[in-house]
């Protein structure tokens, strides 16, 4: 696989980090079921075809003929994310035979399904244990496939809590957040 950078800027949700947009030398539709079951989190779309996974906070789109990339840190995130995309890549061209792909659709899970399931505030107050200011933060960082559920010790460690981690550890494993749980 070789790719060449069309080009870079700063990204629209935050314009302290990245956005960039890079050429594939081929089409890579076929492999993207097969890399769907390698790449932990990633969300498939058959139709489109694409592949949207999280790659040290920035998310990867991986298109047809093109890798679209927002929220990068820094150029040397840039780089990582390629360098594991070539990586992965090339692993799957050799491992073809052996990697059952998996064709389900993901899906994201919003913020407002993960809040509504998070323990919010106790005794009036944010706990903060996740290490985030609010339970919406934190929400948004799960929903975004930026963070692990188990980081909310609460909702793991208060029997109070029991069914609503059963309940959303099922949603988030339903909808292929493997790697946050």
């Amino acid at each position: 696989m070789s790719w060449r950078l069309l080009k870079t800027g700063p990204c629209q949700a935050d314009p302290k980090l990245l956005r960039a947009e890079v050429a594939l030398d081929r089409a890579y539709t076929r492999l993207l079921p097969l890399l769907n079951a390698v790449i932990p989190g990633a969300l498939y779309d058959p139709d489109i075809p694409s592949l949207v996974f999280n790659f040290e906070g920035a998310l990867v789109s991986i298109l047809p003929e093109e890798i679209k990339l927002a929220q990068v840190k820094d150029e040397e995130t840039l780089s990582r994310a390629m360098e594991y995309l070539l990586r992965t890549i090339a692993y799957v061209e050799s491992q073809r035979d052996k990697i059952t792909p998996r064709e389900t659709r993901g899906y994201e899970v919003s913020t407002v399904e993960i809040i509504r399931l998070l323990p919010g505030p106790i005794k009036g107050r944010y706990c903060r244990a996740c290490g985030y200011p609010s339970c919406m933060a934190f929400a948004a960082k799960l929903s975004q496939r930026a963070e692990r559920l188990s980081r909310c010790r609460p909702l793991f460690e208060e029997e109070t809590f029991d069914e609503r981690c059963r309940n959303l550890t099922a949603l988030l494993k339903e909808a292929g957040y493997d790697s946050c749980l």
